[in-house]
C-alpha cells in the first residue's frame, strides 16, 4: 500500500532503502497471516478499533523516542485538512481490506490488493493527465487476465470478498494520486502520530453507532471467552501492519524513489503465499499460481514504466 508522504531529506543510502522496503512488505504480509484467524473471531470493526488503538500507542511512543513532538506545531490548517482526507481514505481502505481478508484466503486477498497499481495509473490518467503507453496497456491486460483467472469458477468466499478488495484498492489508489497533486513534506513519525488516533476514533465511532441500533445486530466489542489471546494477536497486527509496515515504507522513501519501493512491494503476495503455507497450512491453488504470474508481471510493467518516467 502506497502512502502519500514525501521524504524530507535527500536520498542517502539506497541499500538501506531497499531493506526498509523489503521489511515493509514482509511486515505487511505477516499482518495478513495474523489477521486471518483473528477475523474469524472478532468483528472487523472491533479488530480495526483495537488494532489502531494499539498502533496509536506505538506511534506515540515512537515520536516521543525520536524527540519529535515539536513537529506538531508545523501542522498548518491546510495541511491538517489534507491529512484528515488521507486518514478518511485510509480508514475506508483498511476496513474494506479487512472484510476481504475475512471472506477469502490471505493469498487471494493479497493478489487482488495489487489492483491498487492499475487503479493508480488510471486515476493518474483521468486526474493528472498522465499519458497511457503501450507498455501500460499490456500491463493492464495481464492484470485483467490474472483477475479473471482468479475469479473464474472461484469459491463463494472469493466472490463475496472480491468487491471489498476492489474498494480497498480504489482508496489506496486515490491516496497515491493525492500525493502527486499535493506536494507537502511530512515526517513519517508525525503522519502516523496524526493518522492512527483519528482512524481509531472513526472505527470506534462507527462501532458505537452500530451498537445504538441494538446490541443484537452489532458484533462491535463482542469478545470471545478468554479474549487475551485474540487481543494480543490484534496488538501484534497493530505493531506489524498499522505501525511497522507503514513507517518502514515511509522511511524507505527517504532513501530510494517511490517507484523502486513499489517494485519491492510487489513481492508481498509471494511472501503471503509462503507464510500461509507454513503457518496456516493453506496451499496455493493452480488458479492462485497462474493468477499471480499474470498480476505480478502486469504490475511490474506498470511500475517499471513509472520508474522510467522518473
Amino acid at each position: 500500500m502506497a502512502f502519500p508522504i514525501r521524504a524530507i531529506r535527500p536520498y542517502r543510502s539506497r541499500r538501506l532503502g531497499v531493506l526498509f522496503a523489503f521489511f515493509a512488505s514482509l511486515t505487511a504480509a505477516i499482518t495478513f497471516i495474523i489477521a486471518k484467524p483473528v477475523l474469524a473471531v472478532l468483528d472487523p470493526l472491533t479488530f480495526g478499533f483495537l488494532q489502531f488503538l494499539f498502533s496509536s500507542l506505538f506511534a506515540f511512543l515512537w515520536i516521543v523516542f525520536r524527540k519529535e513532538l515539536h513537529l506538531i506545531r508545523t501542522l498548518r490548517p491546510g495541511l491538517l485538512l489534507y491529512l484528515l482526507l488521507q486518514t478518511l481514505l485510509t480508514f475506508i481502505g483498511l476496513y474494506t481490506l479487512w472484510v476481504g481478508i475475512f471472506l477469502m484466503e490471505p493469498t487471494s486477498a493479497s493478489l487482488l490488493s495489487r489492483l491498487e497499481v492499475p487503479i493508480t495509473v488510471l486515476l493518474g490518467i483521468v486526474f493528472l493527465g498522465d499519458r497511457f503507453t503501450g507498455r501500460e496497456a499490456l500491463g493492464g491486460i495481464l492484470i485483467s487476465l490474472g483477475v479473471i483467472i482468479l475469479k473464474y469458477h472461484a469459491p463463494p468466499s472469493l466472490s463475496q470478498g472480491f468487491w471489498w478488495i476492489v474498494a480497498s484498492s480504489i482508496c489506496f489508489g486515490l491516496l497515491e494520486v493525492l500525493a502527486k497533486k499535493k506536494i507537502e513534506e511530512v515526517p513519517p513519525t508525525l503522519f502516523l502520530f496524526v493518522r492512527n488516533p483519528i482512524v481509531t476514533l472513526l472505527l470506534g465511532g462507527f462501532g458505537f453507532i452500530g451498537l445504538s441500533f441494538g446490541p443484537e445486530t452489532s458484533g462491535f466489542l463482542v469478545l470471545p471467552e478468554n479474549p487475551t489471546k485474540w487481543i494480543l494477536l490484534t496488538a501484534a497486527t497493530g505493531l506489524t501492519g498499522s505501525f511497522l509496515a507503514r513507517i518502514l515504507y515511509l522511511y524507505s522513501l527517504v532513501h530510494i524513489e517511490v517507484s523502486k519501493t513499489a517494485i519491492i512491494n510487489q513481492t508481498q503476495p509471494l511472501i503471503v503465499a509462503v507464510l500461509s503455507l507454513v503457518f496456516l497450512t493453506i496451499y496455493p491453488t493452480s488458479r492462485d499460481l497462474a493468477s499471480a504470474v499474470l498480476i505480478l508481471a502486469g504490475c511490474g510493467l506498470l511500475v517499471l514504466r513509472r520508474l522510467n518516467r522518473q
